[in-house]
């Protein structure tokens, strides 16, 4: 190792100064000469007296702006400190720098002998210390890496400036919706078909018995989005030079504002029309539909006029980034999600799955023509984010391997024209996903955009009994195109002729997709009770046809778009990626689809996150979501076992989310979180537990606990009956406020600071709503003494079951009444008491998790699964458990995060180890793991 000689202590920083400035020129040379980036370092650049950047790269071929690197030798706190000064400062005094990053060296760079021994030094050292920064600070947090890691953070740099134009475009729309009328907005949202904002009733003028309408402000929101879209590109079209090779006289969008006054609108008509002539129907045709519900007095003048000022910042920043901005922009201001039905795939969770379903060999990615001929289709798009991601990876795979940025441009266009297919049943979202295509390269040439608007709803007076339901992008299951044309015209060929939609069965490499959960989606709302009949028939029969009655779920579709993949998806070779709610490999419902999946597909990877700030890769939803990438299954090919990796932190930005996928493709996870493998055999049996656990030990241990622990153990339902609870006692019983004859009473709630004794009393009286006393009698029937959760907010819970005096029904606990034993049943529900408030059977009741792993809930299926102790089998185990309720009952228990020091949790495990023998000689392990689970603790894994 070649080295300097140490320098005396009165000459040390001066050294480091020197060396510092002979390390950019070395790291300018690595990252020209591997990540081919275009990099001047601060000794060649045109400034003076130290007001250079250290290093300014433009990540894009042809880019006039630049990122800045501020760097400094060392990666202590000071030097980190003085790397941020000097980055915040480039980011306020230099505008030609969009983005600034500040890097700190390792000291032993410094101490090479000259620049070529740096330059080879920087190429093996992964200790570069960088994070992002922006006017007001770092963007995120340190990361520690190589030049491949830091490439992409340059490439993916912007950060500064997508945060302020999200902030920027969000105030300019609600700005624009404020000047306009509620008879405004829903002109708005019919031109649109959309639906009244949900949560409000449907009556679309005024009031209707009593109830208030909708105000239409979200669907309108919606509308200004769709105009600023056209707005946007406009300006590109413009600066593109489009309109010039046409022959075209359009003014620049500035001065149209500026000319037209309250004649803006007409304008803007004008020349949208104009450029509707050229092409690119699938932004201008929504686009003009919702300009005309646009009033075109003052009001309408001054809602155009903000959407035009947000379109100028647009127009002026995202072209220099060239990254999913319009995907960033959008998400935040789509807080129409919940009432849609729709939840669009964040950023980061889309740039992840993208770069983890398309990895480093699957095809040359320098040849272009190689990369043309895959086909990527996502048959439930929304606005494109998934498609934009593999556009983005794509073009990064090939910048960083083909010597040069100068085919980015044909790159790019080739993606939109070849490459992409999307469909939606939604207008605005496809209009979108056509709009954030078109943005990366205005020459797009939309005849061959594979972006469609499918069918979906039912139409009367067509099909054998008077009406045909259309099921969206799943009608390619029936063998029909799904598609409408987009939005409401034809689109001509080359030919002359109509353009038929792409055959893409069997034809996909890559089916890529964030399918709808529920089918509560945007046209059901609006459907009538006869149509949705319709659809739902239709569904039904369609998976009659397919012999696939084994999807049990019939509440969610997505278990359809599964079919749908597999359908879509080439024999050989390829891969499907998907968002999918954690339920769907947890719940019983869903084992069928599991096991066809590892029928037809080796699961390779499944990423959950456990980080409690962000439980979720979708927008506008709280359930924990899991990504899942699948290859092809190959014949003859050994079984693998699949990767669980379950998040600490889960990715917040797209460089995060990238530097996650770099170190999975090298197995390397200890920045983000743990890893476990699942055998080829329990993923042929439907089990994917290890998604409900950071820690692979509990997973582990609830396995030992599921297999019964050699006959000691059986599911509860085998042995006892659950009453349904919750919903069916709320709907027959309300409460009241004395007692009644016959004297009723529930344990109603599960207020945890009250909870935290095995023994309870009642907290309600309770009476038979009226006209409902037959079903409250068949409720009252199944009344118990022995309650279990339904669902468990474990940060603040400390009983997961309680003893009741007397029995009880229950709106926040399911009544057990064990079957007939030789036993009676006072003991079996004592000793099943103390079971369930083990660490064992906390275990157990988190193996069994539903939507939010931080709040979870549980079927009557899954509470008939949890593993109880046999009384036939272990008479013993439960007499030392009955003396272990009788002594603790009245002692407090501390809820779950502080279970590892819970003196009432400690000698109940001691009690249920000692009854149940060998198999539980780890539970006061497993007592201290679960406190510890940041989906109990509801804390983040410590980082450092």
């Amino acid at each position: 190792m070649e080295s300097e000689p140490h320098s005396p202590i009165g000459t040390h920083h001066m050294q480091h100064r020197i060396n510092e400035r002979a390390i950019n020129s070395a790291l300018a040379r690595v990252l020209t000469d591997e990540a081919h980036l275009s990099v001047i370092s601060e000794a060649t650049q045109p400034w003076h007296g130290g007001e250079a950047p250290d290093l300014r790269v433009q990540p894009h071929y042809g880019q006039f702006r630049w990122v800045s690197i501020e760097a400094k030798v060392g990666t202590g706190t000071s030097q980190r400190r003085a790397a941020i000064a000097d980055a915040i400062n480039r980011m306020n005094t230099n505008s030609e720098a969009y983005a600034a990053i500040a890097l700190c060296y390792p000291e032993d760079i410094a101490t090479r002998a000259n620049n070529s021994a740096m330059a080879r030094a920087l190429r093996s050292s992964s200790e570069l210390a960088f994070v992002e920064v922006t006017e007001d600070g770092p963007a995120g947090e340190w990361y520690r890496g190589d030049w491949r890691n830091l490439a992409t953070a340059v490439v993916y740099a912007g950060e500064s400036v997508a945060n302020r134009l999200v902030r920027d475009v969000e105030q300019a729309i609600v700005r624009a919706v404020s000047h306009l009328g509620l008879e405004d907005r829903i002109r708005l949202a019919k031109s649109l078909d959309l639906p009244p904002d949900k949560g409000k009733p449907s009556a679309r003028n005024g009031s209707e018995n009593g109830k208030t309408s909708s105000d239409y402000v979200k669907a309108a929101k919606i509308g200004c989005m769709l105009i600023l879209n056209g707005m946007t590109l406009q300006a590109r079209l413009r600066d593109a030079g489009v309109f010039y090779r046409h022959g075209l006289r359009v003014p620049s969008l500035e001065m149209s504002v500026v000319q037209s006054g309250l004649g803006l609108k007409a304008q803007l008509i004008e020349i949208w029309h104009l450029i509707h002539g050229i092409d690119y129907h699938p932004i201008y045709n929504a686009a003009i539909k919702a300009l005309d519900a646009i009033p075109s007095g003052p009001q309408g003048a001054d809602s155009l006029k903000e959407l035009a000022y947000a379109a100028f910042k647009v127009t002026e920043q995202s072209a220099e980034i060239r990254s999913d901005l319009a995907g960033r922009i959008y998400h935040r201001l789509l807080d129409t999600a919940p009432f849609d039905g729709s939840y669009y795939t964040s950023t980061p969770a889309a740039i992840l799955l993208a770069r983890l379903a398309l990895p480093s060999d699957a095809v040359d990615w320098s040849d272009l023509n190689e990369i043309a001929k895959l086909r990527v289709c996502d048959p439930a798009c929304g606005t494109g984010t998934l498609l934009m991601a593999v556009a983005q990876i794509c073009r990064e795979r090939n910048l960083m391997s083909d010597g040069n940025g100068r085919s980015d441009d044909l790159m790019q266009l080739s993606m939109v024209e070849d490459v992409l297919r999307g469909m939606d049943i939604n207008l605005s979202a496809v209009h979108l996903a056509a709009s954030m295509l078109a943005l990366s390269d205005p020459r797009v040439d939309f005849s061959k955009m594979g972006i469609y608007r499918a069918k979906f709803g039912v139409e009367r007076n067509g099909g054998a009994n008077g009406c045909k339901a259309w099921l969206g992008s799943l009608e390619l299951l029936r063998g029909n195109e799904p598609r409408l044309p987009f939005p409401d015209f034809q689109r001509a060929s080359d030919n002359g002729g109509q353009d038929e939609y792409p055959d893409l069965h069997g034809q996909c490499d890559l089916v890529i997709m964030n399918p709808p959960f529920t089918r509560d989606s945007l046209r059901h709302d609006q459907m009538s009770s006869e149509d949705e009949r319709e659809l739902k028939k239709a569904e039904s029969a369609l998976l009659e046809q397919l012999g696939s009655s084994w999807f049990t779920d019939r509440t969610s579709v997505s278990p359809m778009f599964t079919l749908l993949a597999d359908e879509l998806c080439k024999y050989r070779g390829a891969t499907f990626a998907k968002v999918m709610p954690s339920t769907a490999g947890t719940n019983t419902s869903g084992l069928q689809e599991r096991i066809f999946y590892n029928e037809r597909w080796h699961v390779e990877t499944v990423i959950t996150s456990h980080d409690p700030r962000r439980i979720y890769f979708s927008e506008n939803t709280s359930i924990t979501e899991s990504l899942m990438v699948a290859r092809r299954r190959e014949s003859g090919h050994e079984p693998q076992p699949t990767r669980f990796i379950n998040l600490a932190i889960n990715p917040a930005s797209a460089f995060e989310a990238l530097t996650l996928a770099a170190d999975a493709e090298r197995g390397d996870f200890a920045n983000w979180g743990t890893v476990y493998l699942n055998s080829a055999e329990h993923m042929a049996a439907g089990d994917w537990l290890p998604m409900l656990f950071y820690n692979g030990g509990l997973t582990d241990a609830a396995r030992a606990l599921q297999s019964g622990c050699e006959g000691k153990l059986k599911p509860l339902g085998e042995m006892a009956s659950l009453a349904p609870g919750g919903r069916a006692v709320r709907a027959a019983f309300r409460r009241v406020r004395v007692r009644q004859s016959p004297d009723m009473r529930a344990l109603w709630e599960h207020k945890t600071s009250e909870r935290t004794t095995m023994a309870a009393t009642p907290d309600r009286f309770i009476a038979p709503r009226i006209g409902e006393e037959n079903a409250a009698a068949a409720r009252w029937a199944h009344r118990s003494r022995l309650l279990i959760v339904n669902r468990l907010y474990q940060p603040r819970t400390a009983t997961t079951s309680v003893l009741c005096e007397p029995a009880v029904v229950s709106s926040a606990w399911e009544a057990v009444t064990p079957n007939e034993f030789d036993i009676d049943d006072e003991t079996i529900m004592k000793a099943w008491c103390v079971w369930a408030n083990s660490s064992a059977g906390i275990l157990e009741f988190l193996a069994i998790s539903q939507r939010k792993l931080t709040y979870p809930r549980f079927s009557m299926d899954g509470l008939r699964s949890l593993p109880f102790p046999d009384p036939t089998a272990v008479p013993d185990a439960i007499a030392t458990m009955v003396d272990a309720y009788d002594a603790l009952a009245d002692s407090t228990l501390l809820p779950l995060p502080q279970a590892h020091e819970c003196t009432t949790r400690a000698a109940i495990d001691a009690a249920v180890a000692d009854a149940m023998g060998p198999d539980l000689a780890s539970i006061h392990t497993w007592r201290d793991l679960i406190a510890h689970e940041p989906n109990v603790s509801n804390n983040p894994i410590n980082k450092d």
